[in-house]
């Protein structure tokens, strides 16, 4: 694979493959990127539900095989993920530390700079929810992503990035040169 995945890039890479197949190549280059396993990434056997963690990047990805319980060792193209964590840490960001997808500032982002980012509906912050300590914000994209920020306490920058994709239709991943 001719594709260098590189920490600025991975988060939109990641966020373009949630819910498609036809991924097993680039998974085995993201664990290359990442310096694991493919083992770490897509276990043998199979599971139908996956979480891989890499607190040092920030990064954690839910990934499902459909064969899971089927199985001794699945192809590696049916692979999905079903979603992606990017957390930011407490302290200043460092360069090892994923960046955020959809170009957003985990430091001086604020949900009005968000809103133009996104470009899509959104619900959460509202005086209750802040009241509650709640300060969870969705945003709607139009390619069916679910995009939700955790803010920080003062409401600029953000704690985590975490996105999913509505509907269970298998799309096919985007094409790269």
């Amino acid at each position: 694979m001719t594709e260098i995945l590189d920490s600025v890039a991975l988060p939109d890479a990641i966020c373009q493959r949630i819910n498609c197949r036809n991924i097993g190549a680039w998974l085995e280059q993201l664990a290359l990127d990442l310096g694991v396993s493919t083992q770490v990434i897509m276990p043998t056997p199979p599971v139908a539900r996956h979480e891989f963690f890499a607190p040092e990047r920030g990064l954690r990805l839910v990934l499902g095989h459909p064969h899971a319980g089927y199985v001794e060792e699945g192809d590696i193209d049916r692979w999905i993920i079903s979603e992606a964590q990017f957390i930011v840490p407490a302290q200043t960001r460092t360069a090892n530390v994923c960046q955020l997808p959809f170009d957003l500032d985990a430091e001086n982002e604020t949900p009005q700079t968000a809103q133009n980012k996104l470009d899509g509906d959104s619900v959460g912050l509202s005086a209750r929810s802040l009241a509650q300590g709640n300060r969870r914000q969705s945003y709607f994209l139009d390619n069916a992503l679910i995009v939700e920020i955790t803010w920080r306490a003062e409401l600029c920058g953000i704690e985590r990035v975490w996105v999913v994709r509505m509907g269970s239709e298998m799309l096919e991943p985007p094409r790269t040169s």
